[in-house]
């Protein structure tokens, strides 16, 4: 009986905290099928965390150079199967899904979606109130709305949420407030939440979804099933000037 082909699934982290790659390489490894080969990238250009439009707009220049030389074969390893972008602004998701002929996830429209599935409605706490809108925006784009009760901050920073063993009292007391306002479920909007979701559904009650995982769990579904696959790929490329000139690959 022939082994099954191997899927390659690279995990972009856009921002430039090589700890926190290996963080998620750790999470993402639980539970992974035998057949699925998993890499995580981390951005060489921007800011360690992505709390900011600015940093948010750097990291999308950053996780398209990844992609563009991973196409090109400039890794170390073969091209993937599938991306996941680990980033829950779910940056430069549309013009990565143009740059690659294979599935690319947002982890934030991912966990919204599993959300969904387990209660109908949710609730989403995120690290940052200055992330609060680039969450709004994300909740109008995908159509989730109607469905979210609440999205609030805890002012936790994501460094220090990364380093975190325990869940923050400011992180549990959203989640608290969360509960209040009739979600049925709770999205962790930060990547950097995910080791802690298991304590804060203890202290909760309620279902809570990683994103990272429910990024994972939904590509890896697409890459199982190429039909349904989602690719927008680019039309003609214009000549490129300045640092572009040599295209995102030399980035």
């Amino acid at each position: 009986m022939r082994e099954p082909a191997m899927l390659r699934l690279k995990v972009i982290n856009p921002n430039t905290s090589q700890a926190m790659s290996q963080q998620m390489a750790h999470s993402l490894q639980r539970q992974l099928a035998r057949d699925v080969h998993l890499e995580v990238l981390t951005a060489e250009h921007g800011a360690p965390s992505i709390e900011t439009a600015v940093e948010e707009a750097m990291a999308v220049v950053a996780l398209l150079a990844l992609i563009a030389r991973d196409r090109e074969g400039l890794l170390e390893t073969p091209p993937a199967d599938g991306y996941l972008l680990a980033c829950f602004g779910d940056p430069g998701l549309e013009a990565a899904r143009e740059l690659s002929p294979v599935p690319v996830i947002g982890i934030a429209q991912a966990a919204m979606h599993m959300a969904t599935l387990a209660a109908p409605s949710f609730a989403i706490v995120t690290s940052m109130t200055s992330t609060l809108p680039m969450s709004e925006q994300l909740l109008e784009r995908y159509a989730m709305r109607p469905l979210c009760k609440a999205l609030l901050a805890c002012d936790v920073p994501v460094l220090a949420l990364s380093e975190a063993r325990t869940p923050p009292a400011a992180l549990l007391e959203s989640c608290e407030h969360a509960r209040a306002s009739g979600a049925g479920s709770i999205v962790l909007g930060c990547a950097a939440m995910g080791p802690l979701r298991d304590a804060i559904a203890s202290e909760i009650g309620l279902p809570v979804v990683d994103p990272l995982l429910a990024g994972r769990d939904l590509l890896l579904t697409l890459m199982r099933q190429p039909a349904v696959a989602r690719t927008m790929q680019a039309g003609e490329v214009k000549p490129l000037s300045g640092v572009f000139a040599q295209g995102l690959a030399a980035l």
